[in-house]
């Protein structure tokens, strides 16, 4: 890259007074240098200021007016040129580079002369003498400083009703775009004539390549560097992915899930995966969390007629679920013994071959336990006739009995534990 020219003392006055809009690219000056961009970006294009550092540094004051003011010259030109483009109060977000960190009424340190440490005590307060030793100013220095410190471009843009977020460059999304249009620039410049202007084309046209994908690809990357960082950074032990973790950890972590209803987790998973995009597995999920009607499940069993059981088979298998039960008008009962029988004999066809290995003596030493509650309420008459006029349906009561566990044996071993979700409605509705 190149310079057309050097700022000198009066277009710098210029550029603080007058001209907002002036930058030392519209010059015609044949004199060339070596030069390094920097830039100040928001959400408002027009905020984006380009301008140009000589990096010559040479000892000649003359020609080398940027290398001991370079930061003030550099602020007063993102504060003019920058900030007088905001059109709105809005967050400016920029790293720690120098020029951005120029502090106000920066605290001096032990490389400071006395008459410096005086001087910052005086004007801010503090009764200071030029006799005193210099590690007693440094110690009231320490003493007064402000617990953080004051930047002027922060005060600047606070004047303007903006405020400035500083971020490391890995969390700064611009940074990594302005990276990959510098990365274009670079290699499309390479031949002559090293200009200004054919700089400048060559930005806008790296701008112009920047897409939407770009940006979401950047910001994904950030949003996984901070989670990773804050991870890292936690204390305690290190947390493992979900699909890294054992199947232990698995199920530790999915126990407050799997203690949901069945009907709530499938609702859960339909809408995530219609979130994630993924549609149609969203329907597959709705479809098979679904109770079919006859005909949509003949129109299944179609399909693959080996795989899915007639209809009237599941019909009797259901049927076969169901105890010796009375129903009258006012009530539905089950004889407590046949129930039980009922519920072993179920669990005992379900078991299948762990139960036929026992011997029999362990089959005749079959213990099941049960809990068994019951509740009552109240609710809405209606107006039925009942064959006798004393009963009535303003009251409800229902008693329940679940199974628990099936144990046999001397040493009372067990089959395992009922599990409510996939055995109870094979043992009974």
């Amino acid at each position: 890259m190149e310079s057309r020219h050097r700022l000198n003392q009066d277009e710098i006055a210029t550029i603080l007074e007058n001209d907002d809009d002036y930058s030392p690219l519209d010059s015609d000056s044949e004199e060339e240098d070596r030069v390094v961009e920097d830039e100040v970006w928001s959400d408002n294009e027009d905020a984006m200021v380009d301008f140009v550092e000589d990096t010559s540094r040479q000892e000649d004051p003359d020609n080398n007016i940027a290398s001991r003011e370079s930061p003030n010259l550099e602020l007063n030109m993102i504060g003019l040129l920058g900030l007088n483009n905001l059109k709105e109060p809005m967050t400016i977000i920029m790293d720690n580079a120098p020029y951005h960190s120029v502090q106000v009424n920066k605290t001096p340190n032990q490389s400071n002369r006395k008459s410096e440490l005086v001087k910052w005590l005086n004007e801010n307060g503090v009764t200071a003498d030029i006799k005193m030793l210099k590690a007693e100013l440094i110690a009231l220095v320490r003493r007064h400083k402000p617990s953080t410190p004051t930047y002027a471009l922060d005060e600047m843009a606070k004047e303007k009703g903006h405020q400035v977020l500083r971020l490391p460059l890995s969390f700064n999304a611009i940074e990594l775009i302005w990276a990959q249009i510098k990365s274009h620039t670079a290699r499309n410049n390479t031949s002559p004539p090293f200009t200004a202007n054919k700089m400048l084309a060559l930005l806008q046209d790296a701008i112009n390549k920047v897409q939407p994908e770009d940006w979401s690809m950047v910001v994904n990357k950030i949003k996984r560097d901070i989670m990773s960082d804050w991870d890292r950074l936690s204390p305690g032990r290190p947390q493992k992915s979900f699909i890294d973790s054992s199947e232990r950890s698995k199920r530790r972590k999915t126990k407050h899930l799997r203690s949901k209803e069945l009907a709530e987790l499938t609702y859960a998973t339909q809408m995530q995966l219609r979130r994630e995009g993924k549609v149609e597995a969203s329907k597959v999920v709705k479809d098979l969390s679904r109770s079919p009607q006859r005909k949509q499940y003949e129109r299944m069993r179609e399909t693959n007629p080996s795989f899915f059981p007639c209809y009237s088979i599941l019909q009797k298998a259901k049927k076969d679920c169901y105890p010796e039960i009375r129903v009258t008008e006012t009530c539905a009962e089950v004889q407590v013994q046949k129930l039980m029988d009922h519920t072993v004999s179920r669990l005992i066809q379900l078991l299948g071959e762990a139960v036929e290995d026992s011997s029999e003596e362990e089959k005749c030493s079959l213990l099941l336990f049960s809990k068994w509650g019951c509740d009552g309420s109240q609710q809405v008459q209606y107006k039925m006739k009942f064959e006798y006029e004393d009963d009535s349906d303003a009251n409800i009561f229902q008693s329940s009995v679940v199974p628990l566990q099936l144990i046999y044996g001397p040493e009372k071993k067990y089959y395992g534990k009922i599990q409510y979700h996939r055995h109870l409605a094979i043992v009974a509705p």
